[in-house]
């Protein structure tokens, strides 16, 4: 019976971690490999390093782990900014804590391309959130 269900278990964990990496790769895809948060991109013949924050962590929320719409790109030293002011599970309302508060300088007032993607990223972790938040697990095999 062990062997049965640590089967089961190794298979939900490949399944979510699969489903995650194409989330992130899909994601990465739509914001044209730059930073959802800096607008940091690649030049010409020299790529960026990404990562692809789950907004929804895939520990609370697995069902949400293969959506791309769940994946906030941004560059890896954010990301570690992020998780060291908030560890464990977080939700889009914690990244718009942190831009807010922590990361603030992340954004110029007076620049306009700036705020516009400030803007943009607010209505779009805020509309996540409200979509989400309080939804019945959505799960779905293969």
């Amino acid at each position: 019976m062990g062997e049965v269900v640590e089967s089961c278990f190794n298979e939900e964990i490949r399944y979510l971690t699969e489903g995650s990496d194409h989330a992130v790769k899909r994601a990465k895809s739509a914001a044209g490999h730059r930073c959802e948060a800096t607008g940091k991109q690649p030049k010409t013949y020299k790529r960026i390093e990404l990562a692809g924050h789950q907004l929804f962590d895939r520990t609370s929320r697995p069902d949400l782990a293969d959506l791309s719409d769940n994946v906030l790109v941004i560059v890896p030293e954010l990301h570690r900014d992020f998780h060291s002011w908030k560890p464990g599970p977080c939700c889009p309302s914690d990244c718009l804590r942190f831009i807010s508060s922590a990361r603030a300088d992340l954004f110029d007032p007076v620049n306009a391309r700036s705020m516009g993607r400030l803007h943009s990223l607010t209505r779009r972790l805020n509309r996540l959130q409200q979509e989400r938040e309080g939804q019945k697990v959505r799960y779905h095999r293969r």
